[in-house]
């Protein structure tokens, strides 16, 4: 998983909280399992949300009504969500004696910086840029340090990666989700502009290509036979992924093109397959005997091990029972508080704590 978040971060990873701010008297809005949460904590909350469904109606041709009741049910159900989870997060982090590195945090800051103000920009211009989010840089860190520690729980859960998964648990996920793991030789069939080979030029790589199979299958030792493979595949094989993913892909059903996927599930482990032509080209496949170190693509396109897809999973659904599990409750006088008057036509009217207040008071 990566350890850099996006400027707009899903609900799940930007996990907001403001444990390095002071608390003012009486600004504590809600409790999460005995966890105090701020009004400025809940108010970028209800910003952040409001702003998500104002994208999403937007992407659909469609506005916000905010007269609808519904809407802001949907708002403020979000931001409460949202605060549970920080929440969580940081109480289980706790528990497992787990602390964010805060060089690393500020070094993730600074690259924000750099990126979004230029060489020369400062936590100050940052500040302005992201003033519009109700956030401050203090809020941001503290998204960044949540993220970090997210990512440090799993692998205390599950060791880095997943690797202190069982590997009869890695066989049984990928027997239910249809995982395998196969290696090729891919000899293209087009030119590095995307311009198809003559005929005569591409019945000339099937030849070659039916030349591996044949050496390939005169070898009997499983071990001899991989080793070959893969010196053909350092010497002729043209994946541009074979960097990212040099012993072979990790692949679940629909993943790979069909021709790669159906004869890579016929082989037995350390079967050769025949030559088989895609829209890319020949390729010759063996079948490899899966494990969780075994790289997929993930979510965002990176390579993972398998096992470290089947750690999030399974902390996924720790922490939606955690979430489900937690005591809230709002406290004094925001009991009874109706946070969707803080809505007008035009969305989110943003309150400081010292508006609301002298407001109240």
């Amino acid at each position: 998983m990566k350890k850099i978040i996006a400027l707009i971060l899903a609900s799940m990873m930007a996990l907001a909280c403001l444990a390095g701010c002071s608390q003012k008297s009486g600004s504590v809005v809600m409790t999460v399992n005995g966890s105090d949460v701020t009004w400025d904590e809940y108010m970028y909350w209800i910003g952040y949300s409001a702003n998500q469904l104002e994208q999403y109606y937007n992407y659909t041709g469609t506005g916000v009504n905010y007269k609808d009741s519904e809407t802001t049910d949907i708002i403020l159900k979000d931001a409460k969500k949202a605060v549970i989870e920080q929440h969580v997060i940081l109480a289980k982090a706790a528990e497992l004696g787990l602390t964010a590195d805060e060089d690393e945090v500020n070094d993730i800051i600074a690259d924000y910086i750099v990126y979004y103000c230029g060489e020369d920009g400062t936590e100050e211009d940052f500040a302005e840029l992201i003033k519009d989010s109700y956030a401050t840089v203090d809020t941001f860190k503290s998204m960044v340090r949540s993220n970090l520690l997210y990512t440090d729980i799993i692998n205390e859960m599950y060791g880095e990666g997943g690797a202190d998964i069982p590997e009869e648990d890695i066989k049984a996920y990928a027997e239910e989700n249809e995982y395998i793991t196969a290696t090729h030789i891919l000899l293209l069939t087009s030119d590095d502009e995307g311009k198809a080979l003559s005929e005569k030029e591409q019945k000339d790589l099937e030849k070659q290509a039916n030349g591996f199979v044949k050496e390939l299958r005169a070898i009997d030792d499983n071990k001899e036979r991989l080793e070959r493979f893969n010196e053909l595949k350092a010497e002729f094989c043209e994946d541009t992924g074979k960097e990212s993913f040099p012993d072979g892909y990790c692949f679940t059903t629909g993943t790979m093109v069909d021709e790669f996927d159906s004869t890579a599930r016929a082989l037995g482990e350390y079967e050769v397959s025949d030559a088989v032509k895609s829209d890319y080209g020949y390729h010759v496949i063996m079948r490899l005997p899966l494990k969780g170190s075994d790289l997929c693509t993930s979510s965002d396109g990176y390579p993972v091990p398998l096992s470290a897809i089947i750690a999030e999973e399974k902390f996924n659904e720790q922490f939606e029972q955690w979430i489900e599990d937690a005591e809230t409750a709002f406290v004094g006088q925001y009991r009874n508080y109706d946070f969707s008057s803080l809505f007008g036509d035009e969305g989110f009217n943003y309150v400081s704590y010292e508006d609301f207040t002298s407001v109240k008071n």
